[in-house]
């Protein structure tokens, strides 16, 4: 399994195309396959991919809302002066 390996290396919550693969893969491996022995292994990491996704996505959002507090702080002081 591919994934898994892949999977095994990528622990960190920066989303990549390659995540977003790994995750396609294993949602693949389910429809695929759902009766396989490997079966409790592989949802606990399409958790774990989905998890870090998630993750990501928010840090990303909180990143740009920061970002745009920042911003108008910024603006809001070259009114003063």
């Amino acid at each position: 399994m591919c994934a898994l390996q892949a999977d095994a290396r990528a622990r960190s919550a920066i989303r990549s195309e390659t995540r977003s693969k790994r995750f396609a893969e294993f949602e693949t491996f389910v429809t695929r396959y759902p009766n396989s022995t490997l079966m409790p292994e592989v949802k606990t990491h399409l958790r774990e991919s989905r998890d870090r996704l998630s993750e990501s996505e928010f840090l990303v959002g909180r990143f740009y809302y920061r970002d745009q507090l920042v911003s108008r702080r910024g603006t809001a002081s070259q009114r003063k002066c």
